[in-house]
């Protein structure tokens, strides 16, 4: 996806990190994707989530079955240069698993 079409939905930020989500369904019940928290930050600050349907970066809203996978595109709004660190949980409560580029 290109820069500017995602600037343009998250004023303020210049730079951006695409990347594709992958949750995979260990229960024995339906997950749904919509109850699952992503964030994060960069540097110093809440990294800006943004979404470009036409692009493809969207939030899911189906549930994933048991033992099945589910892939998304996710966008944020970074400092170049500055730490990157995403957060995801699941509902509240849960634990919460964190990654640090």
């Amino acid at each position: 996806p290109s820069n500017d079409i995602i600037s343009a939905l998250a004023p303020g930020w210049t730079s951006f990190v695409v990347m594709d989500v992958r949750v995979t369904n260990g229960t024995n019940a339906p997950l749904p994707a919509m109850d699952i928290n992503i964030q994060a930050t960069s540097g110093s600050r809440q990294a800006a989530a943004t979404f470009d349907v036409d692009q493809g970066i969207d939030l899911p809203s189906v549930d994933i079955m048991p033992g099945a996978d589910l892939t998304w595109k996710a966008a944020f709004g970074v400092e170049e240069g500055q730490p990157f660190v995403v957060s995801v949980k699941h509902g509240f409560g849960n634990a919460t698993g964190y990654y640090k580029s």
